[in-house]
């Protein structure tokens, strides 16, 4: 899956989750997505969230 698209349903979770509302599951709209685009997404969703001063905390580790 291109970049772009992951991104954009990196942004569409992080505003759905500010705005307390639901979305179609990604895998259900994007037939081709795989485990490593939803890698790929959850990494875009973590920085819009340090993006805007969240911390982590309880990071595991390796």
């Amino acid at each position: 899956m291109k970049q772009h698209r992951l991104e954009e349903l990196a942004t569409e979770l992080y505003q759905a989750m500010q705005q307390r509302q639901t979305v179609a599951p990604i895998s259900e709209r994007e037939p081709n997505f795989s485990v490593d685009d939803a890698y790929q997404v959850s990494l875009e969703f973590l920085q819009h969230r340090l993006n805007a001063g969240e911390k982590v905390i309880g990071k595991k580790s390796a």
